[in-house]
């Protein structure tokens, strides 16, 4: 399994830069009959880290993809990804469903995420967008936010990975548990 793993690790990079500009692949629209059209892509066991200079700033695993070339979208499933934390540790977050853009750094998660800052705090909302150039994870939909003995609700959040900080957009709402 490892070297599956390593395998894969590879190919989604391999994959971005083949598919980018200047690619040997431009060579194959000169035939008679139009571009060749390349089928998308099936992976398992897929993994993939991101960085900034030295630094690991990401990590994502998912059980599968499928990447479509003709809209240079990664599909993924079970996925799980970790951020690396300037501050105070690590943002991890999960979902069913994933859509990565193979030519830039934004994606979606759906079908229900969760997630944890490195303080501790946990929320779940239906979907997520991660914007890339702003390094900031945002959500339209209802979210929760429990936080030792509180829980938080409201409709939309923003979570600035730099410094952690989580926000509720509007409707909030909470709710003190006695310890």
């Amino acid at each position: 399994m490892h070297g599956r793993r390593a395998t894969t690790a590879w190919i989604v990079p391999w994959l971005a830069a083949v598919l980018g500009c200047g690619s040997p692949l431009e060579a194959l629209d000169a035939s008679p009959h139009g571009p060749v059209q390349i089928p998308p892509i099936a992976l398992e066991e897929v993994v993939f880290e991101g960085y900034h200079g030295d630094l690991r700033d990401l990590s994502v695993t998912a059980a599968s993809a499928v990447v479509d070339t003709a809209t240079q979208i990664a599909h993924l499933t079970d996925v799980a990804i970790g951020f690396a934390g300037e501050e105070s540790g690590r943002i991890q977050i999960a979902a069913p469903v994933g859509d990565f853009q193979i030519n830039g750094d934004d994606f979606t998660l759906s079908g229900g995420v969760s997630g944890s800052t490195g303080e501790g705090e946990r929320f779940k909302t239906s979907a997520v967008r991660y914007v890339g150039k702003r390094r900031v994870l945002h959500s339209d939909d209802s979210v929760v936010i429990a936080r030792s003995n509180v829980e938080i609700s409201g409709t939309g959040m923003e979570l600035e990975l730099a410094h952690q900080k989580l926000r509720l957009l509007s409707n909030v709402r909470a709710r003190v548990q006695p310890k």
